[in-house]
């Protein structure tokens, strides 16, 4: 909406986008914890209302399909925390571009090094008792 200027509009981009990059997944099918994380990923890159605390969905599921571009998006979403103090100094409840930027740039740029295969994902620990379908984690 802060580059758009208009909400709608805003929304009916995203909800486009977001569409399109499921589609994309679902035919790609890397398997249910592929698909469960790169959907929530991407409903959070283009959703309209994305509070910090609503990242925790993400982080979730972190440990079955590990990459650093989620990393950084909960990393960086704690930028979006100054929306509160930003209001109270402003009168003004939209989020600054600055803030924005900095919260969704570093997660997109991850993901597009990920995809290409230029960045190394971080490595599973595969002694996790913890591990999904381990028999020590019943």
């Amino acid at each position: 909406e802060a580059i758009i200027g208009n909400g709608l509009a805003a929304r009916s981009i995203g909800h486009g986008l977001a569409t399109i990059l499921i589609l994309v997944i679902a035919v790609h099918n890397g398997g249910l914890a592929r698909g469960m994380a790169l959907t929530t990923f991407v409903f959070f890159l283009f959703a309209a209302t994305v509070h910090p605390w609503y990242i925790a969905w993400l982080a979730l599921l972190l440990p079955l399909y590990p990459r650093w571009s989620f990393i950084a998006l909960i990393a960086t979403m704690s930028v979006a925390n100054y929306s509160g103090v930003y209001y109270h100094l402003s009168g003004d409840w939209t989020d600054p571009l600055w803030m924005k930027l900095a919260v969704y740039l570093p997660p997109l740029l991850l993901l597009l090094l990920e995809w290409r295969g230029t960045l190394p994902l971080p490595e599973e620990d595969e002694s996790d008792s913890l591990r999904v379908g381990s028999a020590s984690a019943l």
